[in-house]
C-alpha cells in the first residue's frame, strides 16, 4: 500500500510561488532532467493583446485592445503539475496599472469535465502596487483540491478599445 500511495503524493505540487527574479518566463529546474527544455510557466496564446516579458523583478504585461476585438483574450500561469490549493486555497499576486481595469482570475481545476471559475477584482490605473487575493471557491477545490492553470483576463467580456501597462510581482497560489 505505501509503494502505491507514494506516486500519488508526489505527484502534485503544493503551492507555487513566483518572485519574477530570474528574468524569464520559463521554470527551468526539472529535478535532475537537465535534457529537459524549460517549461513555459507564464504565457499568452493573444500575443497581439498581451505581450509578457520579465525584467526588473516583475512580470510585465503591455496590454492592447482594438475595438470590437478580444473581450476574451487572456494570458495564463501554467504550473510544470497541477498545484494543491488545499491547504491554502487563494491566489495572491502584487499588481500595479496605469488604466482602471477589472482584472478576472479564472481556476481550472479540471479539464474534463471543464470545472473553472470566475474572480473579478476592481484595479485602479493609479500606477501604484496594490495586493489581491482571490479566494476560492470551497465548492470547486473542496471537490477538485487541485489547480491546473489560471487564466486572467483585463476586462473580461468586454470588447472596447484599451491600452496599458501593468506590472504583477510576488504571485502566490
Amino acid at each position: 500500500l505505501t509503494v502505491i500511495a507514494i506516486p500519488s503524493v508526489f505527484s502534485q505540487r503544493i503551492g507555487f510561488t513566483d518572485d519574477f527574479e530570474n528574468g524569464t518566463l520559463e521554470f527551468s529546474f526539472r529535478n535532475n532532467q537537465g535534457n529537459r527544455p524549460p517549461f513555459v510557466v507564464w504565457g499568452t496564446e493573444t500575443k497581439g493583446a498581451y505581450g509578457l516579458t520579465e525584467a526588473d523583478g516583475v512580470l510585465k504585461i503591455d496590454f492592447s485592445r482594438l475595438d470590437g476585438h478580444g473581450a476574451f483574450d487572456r494570458f495564463t500561469f501554467h504550473p510544470f503539475r497541477a498545484v494543491s490549493v488545499s491547504e491554502n486555497p487563494r491566489i495572491q499576486l502584487e499588481l500595479k496599472s496605469d488604466v482602471a481595469i477589472k482584472l478576472t482570475a479564472s481556476p481550472t481545476y479540471s479539464v474534463e469535465p471543464p470545472t473553472v471559475e470566475y474572480l473579478v477584482k476592481e484595479v485602479p490605473g493609479d500606477n501604484q502596487w496594490h495586493t489581491y487575493t482571490f479566494e476560492l471557491t470551497k465548492a470547486y477545490w473542496s471537490k477538485n483540491s487541485t489547480v491546473q492553470s489560471v487564466d486572467f483576463y483585463i476586462d473580461r467580456g468586454l470588447a472596447i478599445k484599451k491600452t496599458g501597462k501593468l506590472e504583477i510581482d510576488n504571485f502566490k497560489m
